[in-house]
C-alpha cells in the first residue's frame, strides 16, 4: 500500500540535499523504452517523485509494460492538495513509454479497495482517474474527507462489494465517458446497501454525468444515498439494469434515497434517464423518510417491480414541502415527453405512496403493463396510509391497468388538469376493456377532480371517501362524480393511439375551465405554455364555465387564439449574438421567442448580448429604455433587438474608429 503521507516522511532526510526539478508528469514502465529521470518502475515510485516535484499538478501515465492488479493495484493516496505537493491524475491506457494512449489499463486489488482517496492533514485531496478498469476488488473507489475525485473514461466494474464508496465529506464526479458497472452481490451474506455507489454523510456528494449500469444490493441496486449525501444525475446521464433476468434490488433498484439523502435529476436539455431497472419495491427511484428526490426532465422507462415500477415513496410524512417532486423544464427537445414514465410493468402500481407527500406536474404515463393476466387491483398511482399527492397537468393514457388512480386508508388526491384516457384492463385474459379512472376503497379522504378530461373509461368508482370536483370533460359513464362537476361531450384528440393526446382546436374541453382552483396549481401546461389563452373557434364554456378560458386537460391549445388574447413576436437582427427574455414570463428566445398576452398586458422585453457582442437598439418598440422594451399587448405585434459584434468597432491597431 502507498500513501502520499509515508512517502513524504520516508524522503525528509534527502530535503538537505538539492532537489532534482521534477517534471510534472511521470511515466510507469519496464521496456526499453522506458528510460529517462521521469520514468520509474513502480507505481509507487512514481508517486513518490510526485510528492516531492514542486509542481502544483502532477500526472503519472500507467503503460501497458507491467501489470497493476492484485498487490499493484492497490494504492491510497492522501493529501494530494494544490497547497500541499498538488493535484493528482492518475492516467492509464498507454502501451509504452512516451506513446499515445489507447483504450484503458485493467487495475484491481483483490478482494481489498483498490483505490482510497483520503485527507489528513490538508482540507482537499484532488484526484483525476483517466482511461483505467478498475475491477476484481472488493470496493474499486473509497472517498473519504475531503477527497475530490474525478472519473474521466474509467470503467468501475465487477468488484465484489460496490463500485464506489464515497463518505465523509468527499465528493466524486462520474464524467459522461465514465461507468460503474456490474459491481455488488444482492444475495450475498447479509443484507448490503449500494451496488454502483454508496453515498453517506454530511457534505458527501456524487454528480453523475455517465452511468450507472446493471449493480445490485439489496437496498440501492445501483446507489444508495443517505445521512446528508447529494447525488446530481445531469442529463444525458443513465441508471440501468437492462437485461437482468432476477430483481437488483429488493428496494430501490435505480435509486434509493434513506433518510437524510437527497438526490437531484437535473434533465435540462437532455433527460436522466432510469430504464431496466428491476427490484422488488420502487425499481426506478425508492425514497424514505425525510430522503428527498427531485426528478426534473427524467425519464422512468421500462423499470419492473411487483410495487412500484417507477416510484416507491413511504414514511416522507404529508406536512412541509413534497418527499419527492417530478416535473419538466423549459429546456427540452421533447413536445410533451420531457418528464415521462413509459413501458413500465408493475403487479401492483406505477407508482406508490404510502405516508407521503408526492406532486407531479407536466408529465405523461404512458403504455404501462401488468405482469399478470387478470389483475387485481394494479393501477398507475396508488395512495394509502394518509399519502397526499398531487397532479397537476398529468397525462394518463394508452396504459393497461384496472384504475389509473387507486386510494385507500385516508389518502388523499388533487388532481388538476389531467388528462385521463384510453387505458384498459383484461377480463379473464380476454377481451380489453375500458377501465376506470379513479377508485377509493377508503373513508376518511377528501379528494379533488378538477379541469381533467376522462375518456374511454368507466369512470369513477367511491367505494369510500369523497371527491370535490368541477369542470371535468367526460365521454360517458361518469360513474360516482358529483351532479354538476362534469360536462358530457367526446374530447377530439390529435392522435391518443399514436401517442398525442393534446386537444384538436375544435375540441369540446377547449376553453372549457374559468379558473386553475388549487392553491398549488401550476400557469404552465405540459408544454411549458402559458394556461387560460381563448380559442377564436370554440365557445367559451359551451360546454363548461361561462366565460372559461382554461382548457380541460393536460395540454392548453394555442391554436386560433381569440381576439382577447394577441401574440407577441421578438426577433434578434445583426451580427452579433443575445437573448430576449420577457417579464411576465414566457419569452425566452434562445428557443422560445413569442408568447400570447392578455389584451393591455404590459410587457417588458429585457436583452443582452452574449459571446462578446453588444446590444445595439430595438426595433419597433413603442416605449425602449437601455436594454428594456416597454409594451401595452392590444395586438399582434413583432419586435426586434440588434446585437452587433463588439469586434466590428475595433480597428486592427485595437483602437475605435474616430466619431
Amino acid at each position: 500500500m502507498t500513501t502520499k503521507t509515508s512517502l513524504r516522511a520516508l524522503a525528509i532526510a534527502c530535503a538537505l540535499f538539492a532537489a532534482p526539478a521534477w517534471s510534472a508528469t511521470f511515466w510507469v514502465g519496464s521496456s526499453t523504452a522506458c528510460t529517462g529521470s521521469n520514468v520509474h518502475g513502480s507505481l509507487g515510485a512514481a508517486l513518490l517523485a510526485a510528492a516531492f516535484n514542486g509542481s502544483e499538478s502532477d500526472e503519472i501515465r500507467l503503460t501497458n509494460t507491467l501489470s497493476y492488479t492484485s498487490t499493484g493495484g492497490q494504492v491510497t493516496l492522501t493529501d494530494w492538495s494544490s497547497s500541499s505537493a498538488g493535484t493528482l491524475t492518475i492516467a492509464g491506457g498507454y502501451p509504452d513509454c512516451f506513446t499515445s494512449a489507447s483504450g484503458r489499463t485493467s487495475f484491481g486489488s483483490g478482494t481489498t479497495t483498490s483505490v482510497t482517496v483520503e485527507t489528513s492533514s490538508q482540507p482537499e485531496s484532488v484526484v483525476t482517474l483517466r482511461r483505467l478498469d478498475i475491477n476484481g476488488a472488493g470496493t474499486g473507489l473509497h472517498a473519504t474527507g475531503g477527497a475530490v475525485v474525478t472519473l474521466d473514461d474509467v470503467r468501475i466494474g465487477d468488484n465484489e462489494t460496490r463500485g464506489i464508496y464515497v463518505a465523509g465529506g468527499a465528493y466524486v464526479d462520474i464524467q459522461a465517458d465514465s461507468i460503474v458497472e456490474d459491481n455488488g452481490d444482492r444475495y450475498a451474506t447479509g443484507n448490503s446497501w449500494g451496488g454502483g455507489v454508496y453515498c453517506n454523510g454530511t457534505g458527501s456528494e456524487v454528480t453523475l454525468r455517465g452511468q450507472l449500469h446493471r449493480n445490485s444490493a439489496n437496498f440501492g441496486g445501483n446507489a444508495y444515498l443517505s445521512n446528508g449525501c447529494f447525488m446530481m444525475a445531469m442529463g444525458g446521464s443513465t441508471i440501468s439494469s437492462e437485461g437482468i433476468a432476477s430483481p437488483g434490488a429488493d428496494d430501490g433498484g435505480g435509486v434509493y434515497i434513506d433518510v437524510g439523502g437527497e438526490f437531484y435529476a437535473n434533465g435540462g436539455s437532455q433527460r436522466v434517464t432510469l430504464t431496466g431497472n428491476f427490484a422488488n419495491n420502487g425499481a426506478g427511484i425508492y425514497v424514505k423518510g425525510t430522503g428527498r428526490a427531485t426528478l426534473v426532465n427524467t425519464y422512468l422507462q421500462n423499470n419492473a417491480a411487483y410495487v412500484g415500477a417507477a416510484i416507491y415513496a413511504i414514511d416522507g410524512g404529508t406536512g412541509g414541502s413534497p418527499q419527492l417532486t417530478m416535473d419538466r423544464a423549459t429546456s427540452c427537445p421533447f413536445l410533451i415527453s420531457c418528464s415521462e414514465m413509459e413501458g413500465n410493468r408493475t403487479e401492483s402500481s406505477v407508482v406508490y405512496v404510502d405516508n407521503s407527500f408526492v406532486r407531479i406536474t407536466s408529465t405523461l404515463i404512458e403504455t404501462t403493463w401488468t405482469w399478470t393476466i387478470i389483475p387485481d387491483f394494479q393501477s398507475i398511482f396508488h395512495g394509502t396510509n394518509g399519502a397526499l399527492i398531487r397532479l397537476g397537468h398529468v397525462g394518463m393514457y394508452n396504459n393497461n391497468a384496472t384504475d389509473a388512480v387507486i386510494w385507500n386508508e385516508g389518502a388523499q388526491f388533487e388532481i388538476l388538469h389531467a388528462t385521463i384516457a384510453r387505458n384498459q384492463t383484461y377480463v379473464d385474459g380476454g377481451t380489453p376493456q375500458p377501465s376506470r379512472a379513479l377508485l377509493s376503497q377508503g373513508s376518511g379522504s377528501a379528494n379533488y377532480l378538477h379541469n381533467s378530461i376522462i375518456a374511454d373509461s368507466t369512470g369513477v368508482d367511491l367505494q369510500g371517501g369523497s371527491v370535490q370536483s368541477a369542470c371535468n370533460l367526460v365521454d360517458s359513464a361518469p360513474g360516482d362524480l358529483p351532479s354538476g362537476t362534469y360536462y358530457i361531450d367526446t374530447p377530439q384528440f390529435i392522435n391518443i393511439a399514436g401517442g398525442d393526446a393534446r386537444q384538436t382546436s375544435a375540441s369540446p374541453g377547449v376553453d372549457m375551465c374559468l379558473s386553475n382552483p388549487l392553491f398549488w396549481s401550476s400557469d404552465r401546461d405540459i408544454e411549458r405554455q402559458t394556461t387560460g389563452v381563448n380559442n377564436a373557434v370554440n365557445d367559451q364554456g359551451n360546454p363548461g364555465e361561462s366565460g372559461g378560458y382554461f382548457d380541460a386537460g393536460f395540454d392548453e391549445n394555442h391554436l386560433d387564439v381569440g381576439d382577447d388574447y394577441f401574440t407577441l413576436t421578438t426577433t434578434k437582427s445583426g451580427d452579433g449574438t443575445g437573448s430576449i427574455v420577457s417579464v411576465p414570463l414566457g419569452i425566452a428566445c434562445g428557443s422560445d421567442c413569442e408568447e400570447d398576452f392578455f389584451n393591455g398586458t404590459l410587457v417588458e422585453l429585457y436583452a443582452n448580448g452574449s459571446g462578446g457582442s453588444v446590444f445595439d437598439g430595438w426595433i419597433n418598440c413603442p416605449l425602449p429604455s437601455g436594454n428594456v422594451c416597454y409594451i401595452a399587448v392590444t395586438s399582434d405585434t413583432t419586435i426586434s433587438a440588434t446585437f452587433t459584434n463588439a469586434g466590428d468597432e475595433i480597428f486592427a491597431d485595437r483602437f475605435q474608429s474616430a466619431p
